[in-house]
């Protein structure tokens, strides 16, 4: 039950994974997992936050935590190399660009991407950027929002023949490509 509930925070959700990870908790000998486990793994984090934008936007909610989870696990205090902020790792560049072209945010969410509900909500209206400018095409959205639409642009130019598993071998960032 501490497993499950720290899983849900959201916050705390890293550590809960660690720990789980560390005691090989919900494990199971032919190496697959319980349920539990797994909603350790891919919590529901500010899901009443998410499922709020997800009708907003139209995206999945499922998406946006998916893109919460592999960009900071969660961590909204969190700031990468690249000077990407919040649970969903936006740059600021892209947080001021969003909130000056889209008349929906408010100009105030770029100032602190730390705060969940800012970066959530920069976040989806990004992806949902994403999506719209690749025809729902979830694979380069993703490749878009995580390594800019500039190189996945050039990416799907340079494989335009290739299916979308060679398409993602052939993605140049680790990052991205995972």
């Amino acid at each position: 039950l501490v497993y499950l509930a720290m899983g849900e925070a959201g916050a705390t959700a890293d550590t809960a994974l660690q720990i789980a990870n560390a005691n090989g908790y919900g494990e199971i000998g032919d190496g697959s997992q319980t349920l539990t486990r797994l909603r350790i793994r891919y919590p529901r984090a500010y899901w009443e936050m998410v499922t709020e934008l997800s009708k907003e936007v139209g995206v999945d909610p499922y998406l946006i935590l998916s893109v919460a989870r592999q960009e900071s696990t969660y961590r909204a205090w969190l700031t990468s190399s690249a000077g990407a902020k919040g649970v969903m790792q936006v740059m600021p560049s892209t947080a001021k660009w969003l909130t000056d072209v889209d008349p929906r945010l408010s100009s105030e969410l770029h100032r602190d991407l730390t705060n969940p509900a800012h970066s959530l909500r920069l976040g989806a209206f990004y992806l949902r950027r994403m999506l719209d400018r690749y025809d729902n095409n979830v694979i380069s959205a993703l490749a878009g929002y995580n390594a800019g639409p500039g190189n996945c642009d050039k990416w799907r130019r340079e494989h335009r023949n290739k299916s979308e598993a060679e398409f993602i071998e052939l993605i140049p960032f680790t990052e991205t490509r995972n």
